[in-house]
């Protein structure tokens, strides 16, 4: 008799181990993946010394405030003779982990308060609906620090981006802005 208590509290004992076990292996995983983005987000927002000869723009990067997806930004200086919209907004594309790995702006053009935002290819591909939401967001966060722009449109190659998962982006969208005194001139 008491050497079948002690078969039916093995099974239990395992059970138990490996519910520790996974639960351990889900903490590492969302720990290392914080932990890489992080690192990542360092690389990125790396700080140049301002001089008289640069300029300081706003980079928009994604972040998680009461479990609800959230943007900040970081400033860091644009670098003598480099375009300061190009700058934020491939800044934020490096330092966004949903952006697929190349994928940049390859110009911006603003006319009339719209800018029109120009990606190479790497940029499409398939966005969960937070990741949709935040690469969005940081675009129009990074944009709207520029004086002077007030909505974007966006294309791949110079052909219009309608949508990007249930972001409809067929008209032109109104960019998000900073307070008036955080503006920065486009160029």
């Amino acid at each position: 008799m008491a050497n079948t208590r002690k078969n039916d509290r093995l099974p239990m004992a395992l059970m138990v181990v490996g519910i520790a076990v996974l639960g351990s292996l889900g903490v590492y995983a969302a720990l290392t993946r914080n932990s890489a983005r992080d690192e990542k987000r360092a690389a990125v927002a790396q700080q140049v010394e301002p001089t008289k000869d640069t300029r300081v723009v706003q980079v928009p990067h994604s972040t998680i405030t009461n479990n609800e997806p959230d943007i900040t930004t970081t400033p860091t200086a644009v670098p003598v003779g480099k375009d300061p919209v190009l700058t934020a907004v491939n800044a934020f594309l490096r330092s966004t982990p949903v952006i697929p790995k190349g994928a940049e702006v390859k110009s911006v053009t603003i006319k009339d308060g719209l800018a029109t935002v120009d990606f190479n290819k790497a940029f499409m591909r398939s966005y969960g609906t937070d990741d949709e939401s935040t690469v969005v967001n940081g675009l129009l966060t990074a944009l709207g620090q520029f004086k002077g722009v007030e909505k974007a449109v966006f294309t791949v190659e110079g052909q219009p981006i309608d949508t990007l998962g249930a972001s409809d982006l067929s008209v032109p969208v109104a960019v998000l802005k900073p307070s008036a005194t955080t503006s920065v001139p486009p160029r």
